[in-house]
């Protein structure tokens, strides 16, 4: 009794069919391609991955502008301490 060097599931060969006749590129992408969302979901989907975008540009500009305002402040403070010594 032989034993076969391919897996016994049935899709396997399949699968590996596909792989050598579509090529390793086409076969990725047609693996993760498996949701076709409707449009209300691509909406939704683009409205999400704008917002999220939007949230890390404007608070990464709040962080920047709050650093400069808190060394200005700070900068004050310490020039204030030093010019009643």
């Amino acid at each position: 009794m032989r034993h076969r060097a391919t897996s016994s599931k049935p899709g396997f060969n399949r699968s590996l069919r596909r792989l050598t006749i579509q090529g390793p590129i086409d076969h990725i992408t047609s693996f993760f391609c498996f949701w076709k969302p409707s449009i209300a979901r691509r909406i939704t989907i683009y409205f999400l991955i704008f917002g999220l975008v939007s949230f890390l540009f404007t608070s990464f500009l709040y962080a920047v502008t709050a650093k400069r305002t808190f060394l200005k402040s700070v900068g004050s403070v310490i020039q204030g301490q030093f010019s009643q010594l």
